[in-house]
């Protein structure tokens, strides 16, 4: 068996087993960072002998594998409020485009819960209507 199968298998396996949390690189690879009980595994989509990472990627790299330290969709999104991102009303493709571009992958449905979330909590507020919400901060 090849070895990227391998690590296709192990993947999906691992996603089962614990948290997941992919990366997609400037330099077009895809980091896939598991639990597994008391450590995690980095697993890469192509082989890889060298990689240079920016300071942004080696920085969610980094916080992504110390324990406890976890980033996600939520993460992220908090992250695009404290900078201001939602300064300005953004609809779901902007703000799905945006977490894409930080490496952030993520199924529509799954974001579409975690803004939801946010709304109910208040970190952020929505207008408009089903299908055509906007987003923007709590805060001005």
């Amino acid at each position: 068996m090849r070895a990227n199968q391998q690590a296709k298998k192990l993947a999906a396996f691992m996603y089962f087993l614990g948290m997941k949390m992919d990366l997609k690189l400037s330099s077009g690879i895809k980091v896939s960072i598991q639990e597994n009980g008391n450590s995690k595994l980095v697993l890469f989509d192509k082989p890889v002998k060298v990689m240079e990472l920016t300071l942004e990627e080696s920085t969610r790299l980094g916080s992504s594998l110390i324990k406890g330290g976890r980033t996600g969709i939520t993460a992220e999104l908090r992250n695009l409020i404290d900078s201001g991102f939602f300064s300005e009303p953004k609809n779901f493709s902007n703000i799905k485009t945006e977490l894409f571009q930080k490496g952030i992958e993520n199924k529509a449905t799954s974001l579409n819960m975690v803004l939801t979330k946010m709304v109910e909590r208040g970190e952020l507020m929505r207008v408009g209507q089903k299908g055509a919400y906007t987003y923007r901060n709590t805060k001005q």
